[in-house]
C-alpha cells in the first residue's frame, strides 16, 4: 500500500484534500514489475468529484495484485490528508468485505459496485455520477495504453505513479478545454450562471 521511499514523482498525490466529495471512483490496473505475468503488485488510484462538478485525483497506491485491498489503511491516508466524507465510493466489487463498521469506513456513506447499475437518485446526483464515470474511464483507458506500450506492465512503482500523474494532467487540460467550449456555446445570460464546471 505504501509508495517507494524517496519517490519524488508521487508527491502531488499526497497534497492536502478538500473536506467532502460526492463520489470517489477507485480503479486498479495491471502489473508492476519486470514480468507482467509474475508481478504481484498492481496500481490502484481514486478519482473524485465534488458537488460543484470539479474532479480531482485523490491518490494512488501500490496494492497486492490478487489480494484484498486494505481499505481502512487506504482510507485513513485520505482522512489524514483532509478528506472528511465521501458520499459515494464506487469500487470493483462494491463494499469491502472487511467490517464496514470500522471507523475509517463509516466516513463513506454509500458503497457501490462499479459493475452494477446506478440506483435511483436525484437527477443532479445521477448526472454527476455519470460524469465521474466518464472521467474515470478516460483516465483508465490512457493508463491501459501506457501499460501496453511497455509490454503490458510498468517497470516500477515510480514509473506507474509518474505515468498516472502525467495522464491526469493531460486529462485535466482536456476537461478545461471542453468546459470552456461548452461555456462559449451558451447564451451570455446562462454562461455566468453555470454552477457545474467540466472539471
Amino acid at each position: 500500500m505504501s509508495r517507494p521511499e524517496g519517490d519524488r514523482s508521487t508527491e502531488p498525490l499526497a497534497d492536502a484534500l478538500c473536506c467532502r466529495y460526492l463520489v470517489a471512483r477507485f480503479a486498479s490496473l495491471g502489473a508492476i514489475g519486470d514480468d507482467a505475468a509474475a508481478a504481484s503488485t498492481a496500481l490502484t488510484w481514486a478519482v473524485a468529484t465534488h458537488a460543484d462538478g470539479h474532479h480531482a485525483l485523490l491518490g494512488a497506491w501500490c496494492v497486492p495484485r490478487d489480494g484484498d485491498i486494505a481499505w481502512p489503511e487506504l482510507l485513513a491516508e485520505l482522512w489524514t490528508r483532509g478528506a472528511e466524507r465521501i458520499e459515494w465510493a464506487v469500487v470493483p466489487g462494491g463494499a469491502p468485505p472487511a467490517a464496514t463498521a470500522d471507523a475509517e469506513l463509516t466516513k463513506v456513506v454509500h458503497w457501490h459496485d462499479a459493475s452494477t447499475p446506478v440506483p435511483v437518485l436525484p437527477p443532479r446526483t445521477k448526472r454527476l455520477l455519470a460524469k465521474s464515470d466518464d472521467v474515470a474511464q478516460r483516465l483508465h483507458a490512457a493508463m491501459l495504453r501506457a501499460a501496453r506500450r511497455q509490454g503490458g506492465r510498468f517497470d516500477s512503482a515510480e514509473s506507474a505513479f509518474a505515468s498516472l500523474q502525467r495522464h491526469w494532467r493531460r486529462l485535466e487540460r482536456r476537461l478545461d478545454a471542453e468546459h470552456a467550449a461548452r461555456t462559449a456555446r451558451r447564451p451570455a445570460g446562462t454562461a455566468a450562471a453555470s454552477a457545474a464546471p467540466g472539471r
